[in-house]
């Protein structure tokens, strides 16, 4: 697993934190205890990986989708999401239905006002998409009630953690924040304590025991679905306080007697059990069912060849499922009579011309047929499985497209008995000569002349296409990241205006993998490019006497401004952040005194963040 992290702002593997934000949560999560130093984490040993995908030029919805993807792919247990901002991505919620982690995230802090919002109504992603696997945090202060600032939300927010005040680790050492931002890493920080202790737990067990286990609250009811606040010592009682049932008879590692068996189990007070019966661990070919509180099942029709069976138990303790494998030696049947099935068309072994196909077959005098297609070895089943009845034949869409050979599995039953016959094909080479789509239009390496530009491509037979384009470097998407399905141009706007080299990629789905072809241009230069916003008072670099300071800044035209205060470093705001639409002017209060003060004014410029740095010291 890479716990190193990414930098998906510049591509690079440095996801140094600027601001102090990311690192407060970390401490949060797993600051290092019992060491004499600064804070303790609520998971001490658990495994860091920093995914930056905000910098001093502003967020991406794109460098997030790559997070979530990059995070999904090394391995990551819980992905702490302590953002959030803009409209629905469907993209960004595919990354996240697709990840087997605990998907923890804030629920927001309200808007300008500093009143919480509930999302129930207006919708705070990536808290709001509504994701089996992700827990929507709300924050709560010392009294146990809910933060005045902190979003809520009867359904769309799940439970709600402390969020106020919380003194953790900060780059310059420790530090005191406040928000939903802060709630979110106290359940992350669970869930892996929750995985570390048992780690057959799924995402879903994970959120099951943390919501199960929470301290209710009527200050919470209404606010949050579990109407109540984390308690991570009732969450790890939830996992490890009930034990799945298992099967007494047959004997788990014995031989069947017969093709039709009973299956009796032990009563530990379940809400319902399910038994699953397969060729592999965790399947269902041949029998699936929920039992509800029944002790026992009859299950017919087992294949009586002698293959290994695996039996899975699972059982429900309030939406929360705990299992029990076992293996069994199927019966093998004295009288195996009646032919095996035989394929006849295509011819097995012959190479197809098209993805969808009927398969035909001799009856052989079985009963009954089920086939199986897949693409790993003969017996798997990724392309296709399904019980066929008395039918000999099957039209089966969606094969492989690439040329190479696949599985098929014909299956027969014959007095109870199962037998198969296996034959392989070569797959239809559908993008055999299809080349990766390259752009036309503009000419690549040329000067753009506008901040809107029309992209052309040639995508000859390639079914789908990325479009990346971006400032930072070769394969960014700060600008522009969007799907081509069908179209072979696309529209820009919001290109820079200043001069810069524009990044662009262009991504095709070839032969089952995609491939890209990287292009630059030189952006158009306005002659009246505008510039980020100037702070005019106080003047800076001067001596602050007050605790309570107005800043005033040049009007600039530019679309928002962002004020950032801080004590830690360059760029900090451990004193004050907040977005201040398009106002010139803001008053900051409770300033520290005898302190060196950074201070960062950022703009939105033709659709990006620029940035001024000031520093001004603060009286005793």
């Amino acid at each position: 697993d890479d716990v190193r992290g990414w930098n998906f702002c510049n591509n690079s593997n440095d996801p140094k934190d600027e601001d102090g934000h990311g690192t407060h949560c970390a401490g949060i999560i797993a600051a290092v205890g019992n060491n004499g130093k600064g804070v303790t984490g609520v998971c001490w040993k658990a495994k860091i990986m920093p995914l930056k995908i905000q910098d001093k030029n502003g967020f991406s919805a794109s460098n997030a989708v790559s997070a979530i993807l990059y995070a999904n792919a090394n391995g990551a247990d819980v992905i702490n999401n302590s953002w959030g901002g803009g409209s629905f991505s469907q993209t960004l919620k595919d990354a996240i239905d697709a990840s087997s982690a605990v998907v923890v995230c804030a629920a927001g802090n309200g808007d300008d006002d500093k009143i919480g919002d509930d999302n129930d109504l207006i919708p705070s992603y990536p808290s709001s998409y509504e994701s089996a696997n992700i827990i929507s945090v709300a924050a709560t202060d010392h009294h146990d009630s809910l933060r005045p600032s902190s979003n809520y939300g009867a359904v769309s927010v799940d439970i709600a953690a402390p969020g106020e005040n919380i003194y953790s680790t900060v780059p310059a050492g420790y530090f005191t924040m406040s928000g939903t931002s802060m709630a979110a890493p106290y359940i992350s920080g669970t869930a892996a304590i929750l995985k570390a202790y048992k780690p057959s737990l799924t995402n879903l067990g994970i959120k099951a025991a943390i919501e199960k286990g929470v301290d209710t609250n009527p200050s919470l009811f209404g606010k949050v679905a579990t109407g109540g606040r984390l308690n991570a010592h009732a969450a790890l009682k939830n996992i490890s306080s009930d034990e799945p049932a298992e099967i007494n008879s047959p004997t788990p590692g014995s031989s069947l007697t017969s093709a039709t068996v009973t299956f009796t189990w032990t009563d530990v007070g379940a809400d319902n059990y399910r038994l699953e019966i397969g060729n592999s661990t965790g399947t269902g070919d041949f029998y699936s069912a929920d039992q509800g509180r029944k002790t026992s099942a009859t299950v017919n029709s087992l294949p009586s060849d002698g293959r290994k069976l695996y039996v899975r138990l699972k059982s429900d303790f309030g939406g929360l499922w705990q299992q029990k494998d076992h293996t069994y030696t199927a019966y093998i049947s004295s009288d195996r009579g009646g032919q095996k099935a035989v394929m006849i068309s295509p011819e097995p072994g012959s190479a197809l011309t098209s993805t969808s196909v009927t398969f035909t077959w001799s009856s052989g005098g079985a009963e009954r047929f089920w086939i199986y297609i897949g693409t790993s070895k003969a017996g798997s089943t990724d392309v296709f499985s399904k019980d066929q009845g008395k039918n000999t034949s099957v039209a089966v869409s969606a094969l492989p497209d690439n040329g190479a050979k696949f599985y098929v599995r014909l299956w027969s039953l014959t007095d109870g008995y199962w037998q198969y016959k296996d034959c392989t094909y070569k797959a239809c080479s559908r993008t055999a000569g299809v080349k990766a789509a390259e752009m036309l239009t503009p000419l690549p390496g040329s000067t753009l002349t506008a901040t809107s530009v029309t992209f052309t491509l040639t995508k000859s037979g390639v079914d789908r296409c990325w479009l990346y384009i971006g400032t930072s470097a070769a394969g960014a998407g700060d600008i522009y990241a969007k799907e081509q399905s069908t179209n072979a141009s696309a529209t820009v706007s919001g290109l820079p205006n200043s001069g810069v080299k524009v990044y662009v990629r262009l991504w095709s789905f070839v032969s089952g993998k995609w491939v890209y072809n990287d292009y630059t241009y030189t952006a158009f230069k306005s002659s009246d490019s505008k510039v980020p916003a100037e702070i005019l008072t106080p003047v800076p670099g001067t001596v602050l006497t007050s605790a309570s300071v107005t800043f005033t800044w040049s009007d600039t035209g530019a679309a928002k401004y962002w004020l950032c205060v801080g004590i830690s470093g360059v760029g900090a705001s451990d004193v004050y952040r907040a977005d201040q639409g398009i106002k010139t002017a803001v008053t900051v209060s409770n300033l520290p005194r005898n302190k060196a003060l950074y201070v960062r004014l950022r703009s939105v410029v033709d659709g990006k963040w620029l940035y001024k740095d000031y520093t001004y010291t603060t009286a005793p």
